[in-house]
């Protein structure tokens, strides 16, 4: 267990320290919820169209750091040396899509709460947006790194990745927003939330062993 945390802390401080890839997707995220809020204020409210936002630039965001997040390892032979470690190779899988998930999508779940004020939500309202966010947003971590290392050797494959990925994330988008507009208009937001839950569950406990067998298939 202390190897495990130990690897997490060192991919996080490696990610963070050495370059500033990881706020490529938080400026993006600002950046977009700012246009489509401020360009459309006048045409109609933007708490309805809030959920879709979030979602969509979280899925964008995610999509934008996919494709470089594990090719320099790749370069450098390091995902290589994995499967010579006395550690299970879906460990080290799944402990790559946590650092993702540490270093892309918790500074988007992070800063939900302030783009939400961009739409003039209540604090109750900002509170949904990042509660479906922080539940839904392994899942897109987790399936994400499964399709970029189907990808991960190949030139110019970010048209691939979207194509994989955005029938994936389709569902994903339609719960996570649709948890927002639930709120909005009184219903109750269990039932999407535990879909929400129950997809991102799945995605811990399939996806790194999707991911090795990926790897496996790779080095072969």
């Amino acid at each position: 267990m202390y190897k495990v945390f130990s690897l997490i802390k060192y991919d996080c401080k490696a990610h963070f320290i050495s370059n500033s890839n990881w706020l490529q997707p938080l400026l993006f995220m600002i950046i977009l919820s700012s246009i489509f809020a401020f360009s459309f204020d006048t045409v109609l409210e933007p708490k309805a169209y809030a959920g879709v936002v979030f979602w969509l630039g979280n899925v964008l965001a995610v999509l934008l750091s996919l494709n470089t997040f594990l090719r320099a390892e790749d370069w450098q032979g390091t995902l290589s040396q994995y499967a010579f470690s006395p550690l299970p190779l879906w460990l080290f899988c799944f402990i790559k899509c946590l650092v993702h998930w540490i270093v892309t999508c918790l500074p988007l779940v992070l800063a939900a709460p302030l783009l939400a004020l961009s739409f003039d939500l209540e604090l109750n309202a900002a509170f949904i947006a990042t509660l479906s966010l922080l539940v839904g947003s392994f899942s897109l971590s987790f399936i994400g790194l499964v399709a970029a290392t189907l990808v991960l050797r190949l030139e110019s494959a970010n048209l691939l990745l979207c194509l994989l990925l955005l029938p994936l994330y389709v569902p994903i988008i339609l719960f996570g927003a649709g948890i927002i507009n639930m709120y909005f208009i009184g219903l109750s937001i269990i039932p999407l939330l535990v879909l929400l839950l129950g997809i991102s569950v799945m995605s811990l406990g399939i996806c790194p062993l999707l991911m090795s067998y990926v790897l496996k298939v790779g080095m072969s």
